[in-house]
């Protein structure tokens, strides 16, 4: 009889543990569905919050968005019972968000990278990229704390210094380079023009000679000295070739006034 008692009293505390064993695997259970069902639903919002934030188009607006991810990132990864699936998530959204303003810098960058420089002669393009890259940088500056960490921060602020410092060094080689062709051109002007002054002279004074020589041979270009004419004769060029006096009666005197010879032939 007691025997009996004992295994029925066994059996019934091995049926009591089962119970209890089951319900608390029972809640367990329940407990980890709602749990991954809580984690679910807030992956799902991050998610939607991306997905929102692909949709904007207007940079400032998205970098608002961008700040209030990280806050709630923050805010999430701090708290003690936050979740890793969750975290995850939260770390990959604001990763792909923070990629959007990068990937607008590194194509800004890109297109305004002047291949070979000390070739190029347009001071146009070289500005133009010099200005573009110019105010990228002021650009990063201001959004840096949210798209950046500070070690890719000074590699950005580097490239970009080194590119605009390249740009700078060249415009100077060029507008130095202007400025020595400009003081040639102007220096050969001058000179072109001195060239033409002088044959200008030249060809006025030729023409004068010339005039004043038919002018002596019409009228001897005489000169009266105690009693003598003096006569003076021009090739057609306009040069002296004779210079004497004459007394009217076929004789002719040097400059000194000695006699020469008969002047036939000269009239």
């Amino acid at each position: 009889m007691k025997n009996k008692k004992k295994k029925i009293t066994i059996i019934t505390v091995i049926a009591i543990i089962i119970a209890i064993a089951l319900s608390v695997f029972g809640v367990k259970a329940y407990l980890d569905k709602k749990e991954q069902e809580y984690i679910k639903s807030y992956i799902a919002s991050i998610n939607e919050e991306f997905n929102q934030f692909e949709a904007v188009d207007d940079r400032t607006e998205k970098l608002n968005m961008l700040k209030t991810e990280i806050d709630k990132y923050e805010n999430y990864k701090n708290t003690e019972d936050s979740k890793e699936e969750i975290v995850n998530a939260y770390d990959e959204k604001v990763a792909l968000m923070k990629q959007y303003f990068v990937t607008d810098y590194e194509s800004i960058i890109t297109n305004n990278t002047i291949a070979e420089i000390e070739k190029i002669n347009d001071k146009k393009q070289i500005n133009s990229s010099k200005k573009a890259l110019t105010d990228l940088l002021e650009l990063i500056k201001t959004e840096s704390q949210l798209t950046l960490n500070q070690e890719d921060f000074e590699s950005y602020q580097t490239s970009i210094n080194d590119l605009v410092k390249s740009y700078d060094s060249r415009l100077k080689e060029i507008e130095e380079a202007e400025k020595k062709a400009k003081e040639e051109a102007e220096r050969k002007a001058r000179e072109e023009a001195e060239r033409k002054a002088k044959e200008a002279s030249s060809n006025n004074n030729y023409s004068n000679n010339k005039s004043g020589s038919k002018s002596s041979k019409k009228s001897g270009n005489k000169v009266n000295t105690n009693g003598l004419t003096r006569r003076q004769w021009y090739d057609e060029n306009g040069n002296l070739v004779a210079d004497n006096y004459t007394d009217g009666h076929g004789h002719l005197y040097d400059l000194d006034g000695n006699r020469l010879e008969n002047d036939e032939g000269w009239w």
